[in-house]
């Protein structure tokens, strides 16, 4: 888990690094019914811990936005980036049986959700 809000909140922050902006980080406990789910995906219902991780940065682009959870995959090439924050980010996720969704507007910034089921006691 402190691996992906490290990478998220580090994205974020390079993505502002530019023009300074806002970073902020909540979680919140939902509860997903039959008529939700995920963006193109398969509907999913039970409890979930949402981890929010948005940014006032550049936005991603919508002809990358499906490209951002590939290895290797970096925009930020020339800065050192190596393409490979995200991909770890979606495979923890994964392996763990959540889910990653990310809605981004360029000029206005990017929001990241993180899925985690919920564990009962």
């Amino acid at each position: 888990v402190s691996q992906v809000l490290l990478n998220l909140c580090t994205n974020a922050l390079q993505a502002m690094s530019a023009e300074g902006g806002k970073l902020s980080v909540r979680a919140e406990a939902v509860d997903l019914q039959g008529d939700q789910g995920f963006n193109g995906s398969e509907r999913v219902t039970g409890r979930y811990l949402k981890l929010i991780v948005a940014d006032t940065g550049g936005g991603i682009p919508p002809d990358q936005i499906d490209k951002i959870f590939e290895p290797f995959f970096t925009r930020r090439r020339e800065e050192g980036g190596s393409g490979m924050g995200l991909a770890i980010v979606h495979g923890i996720v994964r392996g763990y049986g959540g889910r990653i969704e990310v809605n981004s507007h360029v000029g206005r910034g990017t929001v990241f959700e993180v899925f985690w089921p919920a564990v009962s006691d």
